[in-house]
């Protein structure tokens, strides 16, 4: 089975200091740096430089990642404009940014209620819990939209940077992602707590010619599921198999030694080794 080869290739262990679960490299635009009391330390500081191809769309930096629709579904320490401050720009509309916006503020204040000991915490949520957004001017000399990635700085450190902060991410997606249904894995063949969606999408740059995220497994609509019925009813899968196939099929075309032995012209499945040199015959 593919997703078993694919969790295979590098297990996740979500459990260790220093871990980044559900996360992926992204170009971060802009940053708002906040003081240890929440208040802004200026306006946004504009990452990205238009004349350095290597920066032109901002900072490749890691940061909460989750597949995401039409629903509300805020990152943490790291989101577009909309969410973190509620800007609007001409293609946005009010009562949808307000959403979504609230939604970021409150699952700030969540973080520091259930982590208080962290000083990143206290600090984003006394940032909202005092509305202190006014302070933060609109950027008049740089373009900027709402769908632009902010990454927010406490005191000089990345939010990014807290573990405090990925072991609550890694608690908000399972919670989003799986609703709490318990079972037998196919991947792994243990008992966990399984997915109703996958939890991350491909990057667009893995399909050619992809024009949107696509999902390693899915289905919409009880048509395209066994016994009419839709997520992954009949696709039971752990959030640690969930994880760890999209997180690796991400990383593998960017090594130089990991091979792809496609075993039928009409069958495209690739076997993923990651043996340098080497391919699989199955």
């Amino acid at each position: 089975m593919l997703l078993r080869q694919l969790t295979a290739y590098k297990p996740i262990d979500d459990e260790s200091a220093g871990s980044r679960p559900y996360s992926r490299i992204r170009n971060v635009m802009w940053e708002l740096a906040l003081n240890a009391d929440g208040t802004p330390r200026g306006d946004l500081v504009p990452l990205a430089d238009p004349s350095d191809p290597i920066t032109r769309w901002g900072l490749k930096i890691l940061v909460p990642n989750t597949s995401r629709t039409s629903g509300i579904a805020p990152n943490l320490g790291a989101d577009d404009i909309l969410y973190v401050l509620g800007w609007l720009d001409e293609k946005s509309e009010p009562d949808w940014v307000a959403e979504r916006h609230e939604a970021f503020a409150e699952q700030s204040r969540r973080w520091a209620r259930e982590r208080p000991d962290d000083p990143a915490a206290a600090a984003v949520a006394r940032f909202y819990e005092r509305d202190l957004i006014a302070q933060v001017a609109k950027p008049t000399d740089h373009k900027w939209s709402s769908k632009d990635l902010v990454i927010i700085n406490v005191s000089g450190v990345p939010a990014t940077d807290s573990d405090s902060m990925w072991q609550l991410w890694k608690t908000i997606v399972e919670e989003r992602k799986s609703g709490g249904r318990r079972g037998l894995c196919i991947v792994c063949g243990n008992v966990d707590r399984l997915l109703d969606r996958m939890p991350q999408s491909l990057p667009k740059a893995l399909i050619p010619r992809a024009k949107q995220e696509i999902a390693l497994v899915s289905a919409n609509k009880p048509i395209h599921g066994y016994d009419y019925r839709d997520k992954l009813a009949t696709a039971p899968i752990c959030t640690g198999c969930g994880q760890a196939a999209v997180a690796n099929l991400t990383e593998i075309p960017q090594r130089q030694d990991a091979h792809v032995h496609l075993p039928a012209a009409t069958h495209p499945h690739g076997v993923v080794d990651h043996r340098a040199g080497q391919q699989s015959d199955d």
